[in-house]
């Protein structure tokens, strides 16, 4: 566990208000996690177990899930960092 990325970030803090930055930065990385998991497991993952095994066609829905998942994510962040620059341009 100490070798996590959200570990580093809260251990590296050395005041209240970079805590607090950590924990939020913390608890989105988790919620990203928790939505990737639940939104490709709920489409890919067949929900009757015949086979202890995943299914190869479940392998390539959960890789192509997850992929196109964050595809939309850095496409969504990077949106709002173009919509945030020219906010501070016209200021």
């Amino acid at each position: 566990m100490q070798n996590s990325p959200v570990y580093d970030l809260v251990a590296s803090a050395s005041t209240f208000e970079e805590l607090e930055v950590a924990k939020a930065k913390a608890y989105f990385v988790k919620d990203i996690y928790q939505n990737l998991v639940k939104s490709c497991f709920d489409k890919c993952i067949v929900l009757v177990y015949r086979n202890p095994e995943t299914h190869p066609g479940e392998l390539v829905c959960s890789d192509r899930c997850v992929k196109k998942f964050f595809n939309a994510h850095a496409y969504t962040r990077q949106i709002i960092d173009e919509f945030n620059k020219e906010q501070e341009q016209n200021q």
